[in-house]
């Protein structure tokens, strides 16, 4: 009888808290396509989860490009193909400490290179003309730079799509007007370069590695 008497009061104390028809829903969103390493999209849905529970988290794995794990909408910019989980958890009056549901749900990521075409003169905030070319583009081991007037002295930089510089090299060769550079140790994704002359001209463009 007095066990029968704790149960009863475990039952009543769930139900006030309202845990034993809390419900948690998560919506990852549909799958997602991008076609360049370091491009990005937008995870989850309007809303991503709801829960009758008094307050809500989120949490996105694994953490890699991702903005914000802890966001409800976080953007991905993966370099390879990724299935990113979201988990909502439902929190219980009033403290909100005391967890009532959980939901989880997944959506996958597909990094597709083989339609990526970039135009290495569209952005970067150099000089628009089709007077400098990056080839091959997309690349995997060494990038050619021709630039269509001589830059006998200059600089040549290279950043990944966070800003942060990855290569920095002093232009001064035989041929003024082509430059060589091995890129073969850097991962793969989507860079800018930056080549400066030394009257401060300057050409830019995006380059793919794969």
């Amino acid at each position: 009888m007095k066990k029968m008497i704790q149960i009863v009061l475990v039952i009543a104390a769930m139900f006030a808290a309202g845990i034993t028809k809390a419900q948690c829903i998560a919506n990852a969103g549909t799958n997602k396509s991008i076609c360049c390493p370091g491009g990005t999209v937008t995870l989850g849905a309007s809303p991503t989860g709801t829960s009758s529970c008094s307050g809500m988290s989120y949490i996105w794995s694994p953490a890699t490009g991702l903005s914000n794990v802890n966001a409800a909408n976080p953007v991905a910019s993966p370099s390879v193909t990724t299935v990113y989980t979201v988990c909502i958890v439902g929190y219980a009056a009033p403290s909100c400490t005391s967890i009532c549901c959980t939901a989880c749900k997944t959506v996958t990521v597909t990094v597709n290179s083989s339609c990526c075409r970039i135009n290495p003169n569209a952005s970067g905030g150099g000089k628009q003309n089709t007077g400098f070319h990056i080839y091959p583009n997309p690349a995997s081991h060494d990038i050619t730079l021709e630039v269509e007037q001589a830059l006998p002295k200059g600089e040549f930089r290279m950043t990944d799509v966070t800003g942060k510089d990855v290569l920095i090299r002093d232009i001064s060769n035989e041929n003024p007007q082509t430059l060589k550079v091995d890129v073969s140790q850097l991962p793969r994704g989507v860079y800018l370069i930056k080549v400066r002359g030394a009257d401060n001209e300057l050409y830019s463009g995006k380059v793919v590695l794969e």
